[in-house]
């Protein structure tokens, strides 16, 4: 089967949130390096994005569909921020669950493009490129403004509850 082979890559890191909201690493952006996690219907277990529905970021009194359950971000956009701001940026600090590295910045890939991880046992449907938000300045204040358009992607679940995901999985965008 040649179909999942357009682009490949390997999961260097998976992050979930703190199930201590006082650990000390937690800042209200990193998320908990594991080295694997579990894939539920609507996203990764034990992770603060896992759910059906979520709150509207323009009326957070709103529900609407979880089109951000999964974040996918390259080490290659981490390196490049790291390189150009003097930081030391790892895996996992940015709030993403899945590092990869090998697909570039993921700027050039589209919505609706098929993330397929474990040979097909896990496909995640790509809903939008993620957008650099405010929490960033925590870390420097350009960081957003460098990040723009490589932050990574937003990612829903069409396939692969309770499959699990490692450190080392093969990962393709089709």
């Amino acid at each position: 089967m040649r179909w999942f082979m357009e682009k490949k890559s390997e999961i260097i890191a998976l992050a979930r949130s703190f199930t201590n909201p006082e650990d000390p690493r937690n800042n209200g952006l990193r998320k908990n390096v594991v080295q694997r996690v579990v894939l539920e219907q609507y996203g990764i277990s034990g992770d603060r994005h896992c759910g059906m529905t979520r709150k509207s970021q323009r009326d957070p009194e709103t529900q609407k569909f979880n089109d951000r359950q999964i974040t996918i971000m390259s080490q290659e956009a981490i390196d490049e921020v790291n390189r150009k701001l003097g930081l030391d940026l790892m895996p996992g600090d940015l709030g993403e669950n899945i590092t990869v590295r090998g697909l570039g910045d993921l700027s050039d890939v589209a919505d609706g493009k098929i993330v397929v991880i474990n040979h097909g046992r896990v496909c995640l449907k790509v809903t939008k490129q993620n957008d650099p938000c405010r929490k960033l300045s925590i870390y420097h204040k350009k960081l957003a403004k460098v990040l723009m358009g490589k932050r990574g992607l937003l990612l829903t679940v069409m396939r692969g509850k309770g499959q699990v995901v490692c450190v080392g999985s093969p990962i393709f965008i089709v």
